[in-house]
């Protein structure tokens, strides 16, 4: 309990209590501890009140370890009203109590976070909003929808790879949105390199094993046209250990390729 005790008006006063008539009023909760008879505050900054709170832990000092925690709880929540930005409130946090204060600036934080999400209007503004509110909060999880929608949007107007890989890296990662650009980014590709690079950025993902079915796919019909080892040993480089049959389909096609040239080179040595 945050609780201010022994003060004139001989009731325990809660920290909590003030900092709700505070923002039904707009009044600071300084104004109602001096309305309320409630002693003036020994510190002169929330460093001074957490430096003596710790001192008094040290000490083994309960009365004043309470009486600076309730001064460092009513620094935290002046300071949470009159934030007005995401920097003052991650300040506020930094610094916050284990009380209700530090609940109050996880409030404002999230209102904060909530009002930057509503007016951003573009990914690189959405992705700095979804990076300053709280980690897993509401604000979060919307400006992870909202994300997800404009991705989804502009996906529909990629013409190239190289754009569907710039958007797959800015799409909200997990995303119906990336895996709408994932598909794109695979249907643009022609070479076996691009395809490799399509299944590194799909790894762990849903579309993983779809990926690597489209690289299998294709690294098969190349291997059942090469005709020199060499070639099909840069088909092995884009390979990636999942593809288990395709090596070994690879493997035995340079065995039998090589097999056949030592039998044609010891054939020109007879003649």
């Amino acid at each position: 309990m945050n609780a201010v005790q022994n003060t004139p008006w001989e009731v325990e006063v809660d920290m909590g209590v003030l900092r709700e008539l505070s923002e039904m009023t707009g009044n600071p909760i300084r104004e109602f501890m001096d309305d309320l008879g409630i002693s003036e505050s020994p510190c002169s900054s929330i460093d001074a009140a957490i430096l003596r709170y710790h001192m008094a832990q040290q000490n083994n000092d309960p009365e004043e370890r309470l009486n600076m925690l309730t001064e460092w709880t009513r620094f935290s929540l002046e300071d949470t009203a009159r934030a007005e930005t995401i920097e003052e409130i991650k300040r506020v946090l930094n610094l916050a109590p284990p009380t209700d204060a530090r609940n109050a600036a996880i409030e404002k934080h999230e209102q904060l976070s909530s009002k930057e999400i509503e007016e951003a209007s573009t990914i690189e503004e959405l992705w700095e909003a979804y990076y300053n509110a709280p980690q897993g909060g509401p604000a979060q999880y919307v400006a992870f929808q909202k994300l997800d929608e404009i991705v989804s949007r502009q996906a529909d107007d990629i013409d190239t790879l190289e754009e569907a890989k710039k958007m797959h890296a800015i799409a909200p990662k997990g995303s119906n949105s990336q895996r709408k650009v994932l598909g794109i980014w695979v249907a643009f590709c022609t070479q076996l390199s691009e395809l490799r690079e399509a299944y590194d950025a799909s790894l762990n993902g849903p579309d993983e094993q779809e990926v690597l079915k489209q690289l299998n796919k294709q690294a098969t019909e190349e291997i059942e046209g090469a005709k020199v080892v060499l070639v099909i040993q840069k088909i092995r480089n884009y390979l990636p250990q999942a593809s288990i049959v395709v090596r070994k389909k690879l493997s035995q096609k340079m065995y039998n390729l090589h097999v056949a040239f030592r039998e044609k080179e010891r054939a020109a040595k007879k003649n």
